[in-house]
């Protein structure tokens, strides 16, 4: 005999009362991964206008757009370090 659908819903999700994920559609985190993408692309074409950076001993004419991004990864890369000392200063401690 056949198995029907109904039996095999009912021991995918024994303790559950959410149907069985059949993989079909797009992942969520796909969906969320686009709308960024697409929001950077519109921020990088939008911030086109010109910004004078002045920054201790020198100045430098670029776009907004630029100087925003170089302030984002200098504060990556001073976080990546921040947090490297702070685990090797914990981890010496002990």
């Amino acid at each position: 005999m056949m198995e029907s659908n109904d039996s095999k819903f009912r021991r995918n999700n024994e303790g559950g009362g959410e149907a069985a994920s059949s993989g079909n559609g797009p992942n969520a985190a796909l969906i969320a991964f686009i709308i960024v993408v697409a929001g950077a692309v519109a921020f990088f074409i939008q911030n086109d206008k010109p910004a004078k950076v002045t920054f201790l001993f020198f100045d430098k004419s670029t776009t907004v757009r630029w100087a925003i991004i170089t302030a984002v990864v200098v504060g990556i890369v001073l976080d990546r370090l921040l947090s490297m000392w702070w685990r090797r200063r914990r981890a010496n401690r002990r």
